[in-house]
């Protein structure tokens, strides 16, 4: 039930930031599907675990109250990110390439 409630809140979030009147809605629409990525991405809570929760608000919760200040936590989303801008690089070049 978490999860559904956090997906649908954080995709409404990037669509309400994708809306605007920018001359280059490009921008936008990369810019909110890059964040829609950084909230997204799972990471496992304890090591050992099958528990998963989003890195970044569990990266804050480690850092503020057990104050672990390990970067273990934002492992997934460091790949996730540069995965991410390789393929929204790879279709630009394609769509600039064919269309």
């Amino acid at each position: 039930m978490f999860w559904t409630v956090y997906i649908v809140s954080v995709f409404f979030f990037c669509y309400l930031l994708s809306r605007g009147k920018e001359t280059k809605p490009i921008n936008r629409k990369s810019i909110s599907i890059i964040i829609c990525i950084l909230l997204l991405t799972p990471t496992q809570i304890q090591v050992g675990s099958n528990d998963f929760a989003p890195a970044i608000p569990t990266f804050f919760l480690n850092l503020i109250f057990e104050q672990n200040y390990s970067l273990r936590v934002l492992r997934p989303l460091i790949l996730s990110f540069i995965i991410s801008l390789l393929f929204m690089w790879f279709f630009r070049l394609l769509k600039r390439r064919f269309f």
